[in-house]
């Protein structure tokens, strides 16, 4: 099972200014109560529809869910899509 490097949201604002993309993988109620500033709402169910349009395969993508287990589960939906610069957020 691959493992995925873990950010703290300090690291990841980082990333994001260098082009990463920040993908809140709760439901849309969750991230409409809260998110994390310069995320997107991706819920994990739509994820695998939506990642083409957001990003190309090798762009550094950094998934956040509120305690790790979805943002986990949404990068090796990722990974077996050839997506490889994976990060997962943890506040």
């Amino acid at each position: 099972m691959p493992n995925f490097p873990v950010l703290s949201t300090t690291a990841a604002r980082d990333m994001l200014q260098h082009g990463a993309l920040l993908i809140d993988v709760r439901r849309t109620a969750d991230f409409n109560h809260s998110h994390l500033p310069g995320s997107i709402s991706v819920p994990f169910s739509q994820l695998p529809q939506q990642i083409s349009r957001l990003a190309a395969p090798n762009r550094a993508i950094l998934l956040y869910c509120a305690h790790g287990i979805t943002s986990h589960s949404a990068a090796l939906v990722l990974a077996r899509l050839g997506y490889t610069r994976l990060y997962i957020v943890h506040p």
